[in-house]
């Protein structure tokens, strides 16, 4: 197996690591880097060498489950079962979600099986940042119980802390300034994943908004027109209250932002055409707010294209099985509308058009779902492909904010002190009702790029 030279350099730190006694190890790395690889590769050491009988790997979601195993499976051998486990058959070990280790039957029922007969195992936490050391956190709770009945421990992320600014569970920090900095033992960047062609390059088109709306004062009962000239412009609050109109499907604001993702990748379609006929075409994504949302938004987007896009949802059958087929180009379809199925983890690497409309705009689901685009291709000769990622997303203060620190990988792994920790600002439109949207529509657009950023030009 071809492995990068990041791949190499941290399995040689971790084996070296564990010749000197440590048993836990902290891997930080860019969205499609092949942080799965590498976890394979760990396991495939600890169980080659006898260090451990077990492994016992950790993902957020059940699609994950599927796609790690089958990557331990094909590219070291490591056989994880998926299923509950059976005390006598584990194989090389055993693959759960975080939220099926918070169940403590569950717990109890997978330590039973780890530790048999005096077997040890290894915990290897993918994505764990979604594990924090808070008192109401399951997710880490369990973590940190199982990494304490563990040999080894292998925790890794793409995104090393978390929007609600909690600590995470089985990474090293240190007080730096009134600020407790995750330590991790190996990173790879994403300037250094770009410089070495790992990922594609990335252009954020951000679309500037105009909004006028009726508010009735909930004191006053008296009812006043406002407006937002620019949502780019606009104070937070303001923009936030904006933004909510400017993604639905009803307004000229998001016609145009799909329109112009749709214009984008027909010229990315017709560049393959030419020049790399015989790889998988590329595709478009639209992150959307809610089941609904995205109904309305494929409806759209069909207007637009002329081509119906696949939709998947809890609300639609058979989507692990279509995104599969999209994933490998065996269904017609150029765009993929959802929620929030494959906004981490999942592996798409023809998505090299992505129109951002979603609600959840904490900066960490930004960072997951902005790299489901970037990962890079090669063509079936090996020769890599030449594309870079289209990014179409509203303008506002807090998503510009997002993209600065994407490109420049802040807020770096700080953890605020306490008192420097800002409430998350209730939305203005929860507080004012009712509010009416009199009209909203595209200003003007503007594109960044990730060498930009990297050059020290915004």
């Amino acid at each position: 197996m071809q492995l990068r030279e990041w791949q190499k350099d941290c399995l040689q730190r971790i084996k070296t690591g564990i010749s000197n006694l440590q048993t836990q190890f902290t891997v930080v790395a860019s969205t499609g880097s092949g942080k799965t690889i590498l976890q394979a590769l760990f396991a495939k050491h600890l169980i080659d060498e006898g260090l451990v009988d077990y492994i016992l790997n950790l993902v957020p979601t059940d699609t994950l489950r599927s796609s790690n195993a089958r990557v331990f499976a094909s590219s070291v051998g490591i056989d994880l079962r998926t299923a509950r486990p059976d005390t006598g058959d584990l194989k090389h070990g055993f693959i759960s979600t975080y939220q099926m280790i918070s169940r403590r039957s569950n717990l109890d029922a997978l330590l039973t099986a780890l530790t048999k007969d005096g077997k040890k195992f290894a915990v290897i936490a993918d994505e764990v940042h979604h594990g924090s050391y808070h008192e109401e956190s399951k997710y880490g709770d369990a973590l940190s119980y199982l990494i304490g009945k563990s040999t080894f421990t292998l925790t890794v992320s793409g995104t090393l802390w978390r929007s609600d600014k909690h600590m995470i569970t089985g990474v090293n920090y240190e007080l730096q300034d009134d600020e407790f900095v995750a330590k991790p033992d190996f990173e790879y960047s994403l300037e250094q994943a770009t410089h070495d062609g790992v990922v594609v390059p990335v252009y954020f088109s951000e679309l500037d908004g105009s909004v006028e709306y009726q508010i009735e004062d909930m004191t006053t009962n008296e009812t006043n027109n406002e407006s937002i000239v620019s949502t780019k412009g606009a104070t937070d609050k303001r923009a936030t209250v904006a933004y909510k109109h400017l993604v639905n499907p009803d307004g000229e604001f998001c016609k145009e932002l799909l329109r112009q993702a749709a214009s984008e990748l027909t010229v990315k379609l017709r560049k393959h055409d030419t020049l790399t006929p015989d790889s998988l075409p590329p595709a478009g994504l639209v992150v959307a707010s809610s089941k609904n949302h995205a109904d309305k938004i494929a409806l759209l987007l069909e207007d637009i294209t002329g081509e119906e896009p696949l939709v998947v949802h809890g609300g639609r059958p058979n989507n692990k099985e279509m995104i599969r087929q999209f994933t490998d180009g065996t269904l017609p379809n150029k765009w993929l509308v959802s929620v929030g199925m494959v906004s981490e983890g999942v592996d798409i690497p023809r998505i090299k058009v992505l129109a951002y409309l979603t609600s959840a705009r904490t900066e960490l689901v930004f960072h997951q779902i902005i790299g489901r685009s970037m990962r890079a291709r090669v063509q079936p000769s090996g020769e890599p492909l030449s594309e870079y990622a289209s990014i179409f997303m509203p303008s506002t203060p807090r998503l510009h904010e997002y993209v600065s620190n994407f490109i420049v990988r802040e807020p770096k792994f700080a953890i605020k002190s306490i008192e420097k920790v800002s409430v998350e600002e209730t939305e203005l439109v929860d507080r004012i009702k009712p509010l009416r949207i009199i009209r909203q529509e595209l200003i003007s657009s503007a594109v960044i790029g990730v060498q930009q950023f990297l050059n020290g030009v915004e």
